[in-house]
């Protein structure tokens, strides 16, 4: 299996056991992560950060909040941003692609699910985080037959990580380390 996702509840250590295998990995990687920020409200919020260089200089937040108080998706940063960070994985056909996380906010963002999906559906290998929730776009994920999601729970994740760890290896360019 090529395409594999970590999957589990807020602060399982889903992103943590992504962290500890790509700091042994010995290829190239591209791709995303969502990081939390602190806005000039002292509000928390997310960015989505590349993980190439790139000269995009405004913030990419990926949520804001509403008039409730609650966090909202951007659709726009995931449709100019976020597609961009992705194509850029496809022309410079890395090694390993990370999409961390996937979730609710670009429930919305038609061409960046387009582009998530022509990446799962290439011969590059990709790993990830899927928000533990229910929606179109990640249950289209879950269920292709391309892509294993893997459970995280606090009783599994010291063998999760250790296997995970094994599995990314095998994407090396240079065989396991």
């Amino acid at each position: 299996m090529k395409n594999i996702f970590l999957t589990g509840k807020i602060q399982v250590g889903k992103s943590t056991i992504i962290n500890r295998s790509l700091s042994n990995f010995k290829g190239s990687i591209a791709g995303f992560k969502t990081i939390p920020r602190l806005r000039v409200d002292n509000k928390r919020s997310f960015i989505l950060q590349s993980l190439t260089a790139d000269d995009y200089t405004d913030i990419p937040w990926i949520c804001r909040y509403n008039n409730e108080d609650r966090l909202t998706g951007i659709t726009e940063t995931f449709e100019t941003y976020g597609v961009s960070v992705l194509q850029k994985c496809l022309e410079s056909q890395p090694d390993l692609i990370i999409m961390d996380e996937l979730g609710v906010f670009e429930a919305q963002a038609y061409r960046f699910q387009g582009m998530v999906f022509e990446l799962l559906a290439s011969p590059l290998p990709v790993i990830g985080v899927l928000k533990a929730k229910e929606n179109s776009f990640l249950d289209s994920i879950k269920s292709r037959n391309d892509v294993q999601v893997l459970q995280v729970t606090f009783a599994n994740r010291s063998e999760l990580s250790l296997l995970f760890n094994h599995i990314v290896n095998k994407f090396s360019p240079f065989g396991q380390v």
